[in-house]
């Protein structure tokens, strides 16, 4: 996240290709409107996991909405996410974190890290 990007800040003016593949910034988009009231769930790889039509209160997503689409787009990332999973607990007892977050690959921890104090206090998720 970069460090402008706080309540009060001015959002960055980004520059993107629409539908039409017409180059737009941002600050185009919303015309006479004051706002863009649309909320984006996005899944890893900024693939589209839900969308919300933030005009008035019944078109804006609610925590438990939010909170449903977290978490079923964790579970679907997650190959950790069911405890109960046929050969989790083998995995892990064999020394084999690869289906175990933070070990996973691509989240710059090794397997030998699970036995460091530091790495058993990690709360779950990033």
């Amino acid at each position: 996240m970069r460090a402008d990007i706080v309540p009060g800040g001015t959002f960055p003016d980004y520059e993107l290709t629409d539908h039409t593949k017409t180059r737009r910034r941002l600050s185009e988009l919303p015309g006479i409107d004051p706002m863009i009231p649309y909320t984006l769930v996005l899944k890893p790889g900024l693939v589209i996991y839900s969308v919300y039509n933030g005009y008035w209160f019944w078109g804006r997503p609610s925590f438990e909405d939010l909170r449903r689409d977290l978490r079923e787009v964790t579970r679907e990332i997650r190959p950790d996410w069911d405890l109960a999973a046929p050969g989790l607990r083998e995995n892990w007892e064999s020394g084999d974190h690869s289906m175990h977050h933070p070990y996973q690959a691509g989240h710059g921890r090794s397997p030998s890290a699970a036995d460091s104090p530091s790495a058993a206090a990690v709360p779950g998720g990033a």
